[in-house]
């Protein structure tokens, strides 16, 4: 566990861990400052777009927004926003024909400022990357509580393939994957760009008073399930948290995944995903 202390002399315990599922590159980032901190998921082009460094379009968006919230002084949502443009006028740059959306990278965020002086932090968040608050009870706070799972149709269809031991399931629903990357912007925001991901940026402010860990982390973390419908519990990953940090929930979901190598009993895209996630501990 990596420990830090703050610009405003109290100590924060910071435990953070990156892990590259099976693609080829990591297209997770994050950004762990002072008093900033963020997760990033890429999200690449349907063309395939590598660049001559082996990089995703997705690495190339998350870091682009890495980089940003690194280095702005701006509100959580400006910054976010400043990214935004950054990775569009970079698909440009790159001659990228952003006129067919599914060309466009992306990626998701959760990201927060801490305020101890105040005794408040204040939070953004952009589709399934996800902040969850444990209070020193035990008890869980999760900032974004509507549907923020929209992945769901695919994976219902997914289970009904699974259930007949289908193999290739995902070029088997190629078409729906196509039709949910439409979607972007239209019924859940990544940040690729298009200024309409401005009505998809969710943000407040919480109070730090009863607050003993912040958790950060994008959807690598989120502990698979049987049941596409099935709304996700955090309690489990909560109880891991508390019994052996981050790398506890990392390595219980490795383990799931290991003994479901073709994703037929927890539907999933591939077999495992790119983990970002950061622990705040007060």
């Amino acid at each position: 566990m990596e420990h830090k202390e703050s610009s405003e002399g109290q100590n924060m315990r910071i435990d953070r861990i990156s892990d590259k599922g099976v693609g080829k590159v990591n297209e997770d980032a994050m950004v762990v400052g002072t008093t900033r901190f963020g997760v990033f998921d890429g999200v690449s082009s349907r063309s395939g777009y590598v660049d001559e460094h082996g990089q995703t379009g997705g690495y190339l968006a998350a870091n682009i927004a890495k980089k940003i919230f690194e280095t702005s002084t701006d509100s959580l949502i400006e910054t976010a926003l400043a990214a935004n443009t950054k990775i569009e006028d970079t698909m440009k740059d790159m001659s990228i024909d952003i006129t067919k959306k599914e060309n466009r990278w992306g990626t998701t965020m959760a990201v927060v400022d801490i305020n101890q002086s105040e005794g408040e932090f204040e939070w953004a968040q952009v589709a399934d990357s996800l902040i969850i608050v444990i209070h020193k009870d035990g008890s869980l706070k999760q900032l974004i509580q509507d549907d923020y799972d929209h992945d769901r149709k695919i994976m219902v269809l997914w289970k009904g393939l699974a259930d007949t031991q289908a193999e290739n399931i995902r070029n088997k629903l190629d078409y729906d994957i196509r039709q949910l990357r439409q979607d972007v912007n239209v019924t859940f925001g990544v940040l690729n760009g298009e200024g309409s991901v401005s009505k998809f940026i969710r943000s407040g402010k919480e109070s730090l008073d009863t607050v003993a860990h912040i958790l950060l982390f994008t959807d690598g973390l989120i502990i698979p399930k049987e049941d596409p419908n099935a709304i996700d519990d955090f309690s489990m990953a909560v109880r891991l948290f508390q019994e052996g940090g981050l790398i506890h929930i990392r390595d219980y979901i490795r383990e799931i995944e290991n003994t479901d190598p073709n994703c037929w009993k927890y539907p999933r895209y591939k077999k495992s995903d790119d983990i970002a996630a950061i622990a705040i501990s007060f």
